[in-house]
């Protein structure tokens, strides 16, 4: 075996040279063997837990992404998924006068302003709806700064591109995944973009991610791990997110179809009884004339 790593059959007469050799080869063995059985591990985990998922809301799907990474990857403390939205101020109702009156910058407020926010959503609702009103209320709103927030945007823009739009409510059209690449933040934890086009537009201008933090007395975020989670965990999150947003489509549908027949049959009922109705009206109407004829 040492021979053959070294390309050569004749063996050096050197013993210690052999010995080196030979704990060489091993150890290096070793380490391929260990990369082998961690690469079926992860491989067979992902399967079981996201790929063959039959989840029917998009945070089960989140927390079984998380449970693929807690499991392969021991050193991550904890696993989150961040929403970065935007959202708009629309501009004042009020009017010049009143606002000078009060001391206000009218010319500020006469303008729409776009303002982002950041929110954790493992186990909230992604479609909550935000506002100027409801920002400060809103479930796992994370508050950081202004300036953080935008320092985030700026890298998450740079390592995130959408795949291309589809047509909306088409199901079965072709899937793809988006262009991500891992980051790193200020805190030390890693983002990891990943693409989820909603229902109908009901996640528009809302951007999400993986987040891991892992733990700082040991190497826990390696080049090789990060590249499994942005090429393998993320995908398959994509795709099972699409699955979902597919099934939601339809059943939107079926649901529209069913209240429209349900619809047109309650108002086929009315009609055929206002049109007995009518036709009882006139034969109690006719017997009238009729006695009343009868009686002359």
């Amino acid at each position: 075996a040492w021979a053959s790593s070294q390309g050569n059959d004749e063996i050096p007469p050197d013993i210690k040279h052999v010995d080196d050799g030979v704990m060489h080869f091993l150890t290096r063995a070793g380490v391929i063997l260990a990369e082998a059985v961690d690469f079926l591990n992860k491989e067979a985990t992902l399967k079981a837990v996201l790929q063959d998922s039959t989840a029917q809301y998009s945070h089960h799907i989140y927390q079984q992404a998380a449970m693929v990474l807690l499991r392969t990857m021991p050193r991550i403390r904890s696993v989150d998924v961040w929403q970065l939205l935007t959202y708009i101020e629309p501009a004042t109702d009020m009017t010049e006068e009143n606002a000078l009156k009060l001391g206000l910058d009218y010319e500020s407020m006469s303008k729409a302003k776009t303002h982002m926010a950041l929110r954790s959503v493992t186990s909230c609702d992604e479609a909550e709806v935000v506002n100027e009103r409801t920002i400060t209320l809103v479930e796992g709103r994370l508050p950081w700064p202004k300036h953080a927030v935008d320092e985030l945007n700026r890298k998450w823009n740079s390592n995130f591109s959408p795949p291309p739009p589809r047509v909306a409510g088409r199901p079965g059209e072709p899937w793809e995944p988006s262009f991500k690449k891992a980051f790193q933040i200020s805190t030390g934890q890693w983002v990891i973009p990943f693409h989820d086009a909603g229902l109908r537009d009901n996640l528009k201008g809302r951007r999400h991610a993986l987040v891991l933090h892992g733990d700082p007395r040991f190497p826990w975020d390696s080049e090789h791990d990060l590249e499994w989670v942005q090429d393998k965990v993320s995908i398959a999150l994509e795709e099972q997110l699409h699955r979902l947003r597919e099934a939601e489509e339809i059943e939107t549908r079926r649901a529209y179809k069913v209240e429209q027949e349900f619809k047109k049959k309650q108002l086929a009922e009315i009609k055929a009884a206002m049109a007995a109705e009518k036709e009882a009206n006139s034969k109690r109407f006719g017997m009238g004339k009729f006695r009343k004829s009868k009686k002359r």
